[in-house]
């Protein structure tokens, strides 16, 4: 817990420091400083919500939120941009909701609760046809799966390897797509043309400034769709950070997402594990290829599959293996 809080709080400075030297406003600086602060936040609620109150009254509260993403986006005219503004965050947030559902229904008590709000939740993603959103959910949604037929999710190590093996994988697939002016045809048609011209600025721009970035709000001086209030920012978490604040930025995000992997790995009992940990790298992959922790949202329902984690149960003879 101390290193992990001291490692918030170097994330923290580092962005205040750049913020002030570059003179970075405060919607610049902003996401930087909130979006880890609401993960926090999220995990306490959702401890809190696992200890004091009753699942199926969780349950309620998940099918609310699903299902209002699902109206949302299905009512309005332009898909997707309904509940949070854009369709992607829109889908990311549906799927920690999903996650939710999924711990949810591990308790006995509220099982087919937990797996109405997931069927819901299926439904708020599909309606926001979100290609990023779809992929991630999968990995939520074979993670339920797993942990309620209770095979193969008797061990902690085997959800953790393949997190950090998907995460090295999206490390590995970003930094060859933002170093290549000319990109192959599928990486064309999964991500378009103006992120290749968005991420090979980024990447530009971080040659440039190695170290320490640009600061908060730097890349918009590279950046030529910066104009553009939707294509301001880099559609990559890693990239933004690497323009902005560099090689000690990124060092400090990487250690934030191991923070966050060890707390979901740590999660009440193995089948709990296996849902926390594929949250968090659903989230972890998809921001890899777009900008999504600037919505409030969905940093608080991540910290709250982190802390509702932390306590929800499978059964009364539920196994706690710790392997």
């Amino acid at each position: 817990m101390w290193a992990s809080a001291a490692i918030l709080v170097g994330w923290l400075a580092l962005a205040i420091m750049r913020a002030w030297q570059v003179g970075a406003s405060a919607s610049q600086v902003g996401p930087y400083l909130y979006a880890p602060l609401v993960i926090v936040l999220g995990a306490w609620l959702g401890w809190w919500a696992g200890q004091r109150l009753d699942p199926q009254t969780v349950a309620k509260i998940v099918i609310v939120a699903v299902a209002y993403i699902a109206l949302a986006a299905l009512i309005t005219n332009h898909p997707g941009r309904g509940a949070i503004g854009y369709a992607n965050a829109n889908a990311s947030f549906a799927v920690q909701l999903i996650a939710l559902a999924g711990l949810i229904a591990l308790h006995h008590r509220a099982r087919w609760h937990g797996l109405a709000a997931v069927a819901i939740g299926v439904v708020a993603l599909l309606a926001n046809a979100s290609q990023g959103g779809t992929a991630t959910g999968l990995i939520v949604l074979a993670a339920v799966v797993v942990a309620l037929l209770h095979r193969g999710a008797r061990r902690r190590w085997p959800p953790v390897v393949l997190s950090l093996g998907t995460c090295m994988l999206a490390v590995a697939v970003l930094m060859s797509l933002a170093r290549r002016t000319v990109w192959p045809d599928w990486a064309l048609t999964a991500l378009s043309r103006l992120r290749q011209d968005m991420w090979n600025a980024a990447w530009a721009a971080f040659r440039r400034a190695e170290t320490f970035g640009f600061g908060p709000g730097g890349y918009a001086q590279v950046n030529p769709w910066a104009r553009d209030a939707d294509t301001m920012s880099a559609h990559s978490l890693p990239l933004q950070v690497a323009a902005e604040l560099g090689g000690v930025g990124l060092i400090l995000l990487t250690l934030l997402f191991l923070c966050g992997l060890a707390v979901a790995a740590t999660a009440h009992n193995p089948q709990a594990t296996w849902i926390t940990v594929a949250a968090w790298t659903a989230l972890s992959a998809h921001a890899f290829m777009d900008h999504l922790l600037e919505y409030w949202p969905i940093p608080l329902a991540a910290g709250l599959v982190l802390g509702y984690g932390l306590v929800a149960q499978t059964h009364a003879e539920a196994e706690d293996q710790v392997v």
